[in-house]
């Protein structure tokens, strides 16, 4: 099949305070952005892989880590947009002429994924036609009112925190996306799956690892190094 993944590392990492976009600081010995393309890469099912990046990133993100460690499927480094959903649709665009089946949408700060969980949300969305990696709640949720006071306690049986991998029929997100930028572009999308949400298609949850954490703040480095060591991950 010809599948492909949009990975998107177009965000600044304000909260990291580090002085550098947060995908490229380094976790052990290669910049966080490049553990995830490099297991990426190994994918079988994955014929090549688009990343979205800051423009005045492009250069640095192309030599710095794609040509420097190596990466294959590589087929495109194309700009980011104001927003994370921008960012997507333009790596939606950069493909559209190669007709993918299914495309992976991933964040370039979530290196410690398992193959086996791409693998699953891959086979679910060959049938559903889109499917995303998500984990169970496990935190007591409050819901407030406007002076900060609680208003109810929320079940969390059936809460997710929503994760990526998200993969989808290209047709589906493509129109999708299109449907939401005719209609109004002022729509924020937190997640890709909303964009079929609006458009009333089903999206199946596939629950992802705990270990699967997007790095967006110091603290999550020092867990991904922890994590690294428990789980011996081979990046």
């Amino acid at each position: 099949m010809n599948n492909y993944a949009v990975v998107v590392a177009a965000g600044s990492g304000t909260r990291m305070g580090a002085g550098i976009s947060k995908q490229y600081l380094m976790l052990r010995d290669k910049p966080i952005l490049a553990h995830t393309l490099l297991r990426i890469a190994k994918l079988d099912f994955i014929y090549g892989i688009v990343v979205v990046a800051k423009q005045n990133e492009i250069d640095y993100c192309g030599n710095e880590v794609v040509d420097k460690f190596k990466v294959s499927k590589v087929v495109d480094i194309v700009e980011g947009g104001s927003r994370r959903q921008d960012s997507v649709f333009n790596g939606l665009k950069s493909i559209r002429n190669r007709k993918p089946d299914l495309v992976f949408i991933h964040d370039g700060v979530r290196p410690l994924f398992s193959q086996m969980l791409f693998k699953n949300v891959f086979e679910n969305a060959k049938v559903y036609g889109a499917a995303i990696a998500a984990a169970p709640v496990v935190c007591t949720i409050k819901e407030s009112d406007d002076q900060m006071l609680v208003k109810k306690t929320v079940s969390r049986d059936k809460l997710w925190e929503i994760q990526t991998p998200q993969c989808f029929s290209f047709d589906l997100i493509f129109k999708a996306y299109l449907d939401i930028y005719s209609a109004d572009e002022s729509i924020l999308l937190t997640d890709e799956s909303m964009a079929l949400e609006f458009a009333g298609m089903k999206v199946k949850i596939v629950e992802g690892g705990r270990e699967n954490i997007k790095i967006t703040n110091p603290v999550d480095l020092i867990i991904a190094e922890q994590i690294l060591e428990k789980e011996n991950f081979e990046l």
